[in-house]
């Protein structure tokens, strides 16, 4: 039997940018730059158009929409026409695609005004933990050995470990006496097993005998 192959999607263009808007939740553009300079040697937009909600919001492709903006290009884009929420499809896209980085996630949920993912950027900020050491920050945050992608994924941060705001002061305390290791993963979980079993006191021991390491 001869298979028939036929049309499901429909792609559009347009030079007018206004119609578009920016999707709260997304991830920030941060290499529309580069995009356009792959666009200038070898233009296939036409062929990866961008996602958007019926409402212009862009769900995929922030980078190539900004960098065809740059060029003077047409936008080719097609309507996604789905119940599932904007957010969700956005997480799944990205996920398939260039991996999320955990600050991507993380600054996806404060932007989304989740209240345990803010208090936890507001305790890490407190504590010097850039958003490139979330993954370790976590941990600490929840007192766990394991770095936490499915928590910092969905959202779904557990309440803040009775012992965070001791561990992260011992642990500030051995980054100012110059230790490179302060964000090692291991380091910090040796740390908090440490911690678990030993008093304040004994900690602060510990920290004498830490010398500072040129990095």
């Amino acid at each position: 039997a001869i298979l028939k192959t036929k049309r499901v999607m429909k792609i559009y263009s347009t030079m007018d940018y206004s119609k578009f808007k920016t999707l709260v939740g997304n991830r920030v553009v941060d290499h529309a730059k580069n995009v356009a300079k792959s666009i200038e040697k070898i233009d296939l937009t036409a062929y990866n158009p961008i996602l958007v909600t019926d409402e212009f919001e862009i769900l995929d492709g922030q980078n190539r929409f900004e960098a065809c903006k740059m060029l003077g290009k047409p936008i080719y884009y097609l309507v996604c026409d789905s119940d599932i929420p904007a957010a969700e499809i956005i997480r799944a896209l990205n996920t398939t695609q260039r991996n999320w980085r955990m600050e991507d996630y993380v600054q996806s949920w404060v932007d989304l005004e989740n209240e345990r993912m803010i208090d936890f950027v507001n305790w890490a900020d407190k504590y010097g933990f850039d958003d490139k050491h979330y993954g370790v920050a976590a941990k600490l945050y929840m007192g766990i050995n394991r770095t936490p992608t499915s928590e910092m994924r969905d959202g779904t941060l557990l309440d803040k470990w009775i012992g965070a705001d001791e561990l992260a002061e011992w642990i500030c305390a051995v980054r100012e006496k110059g230790v490179p290791y302060w964000t090692n993963s291991r380091f910090v979980d040796g740390a908090m097993a440490f911690f678990k079993t030993h008093t304040v006191k004994e900690m602060k021991k510990v920290l004498k005998h830490i010398d500072k390491i040129d990095s």
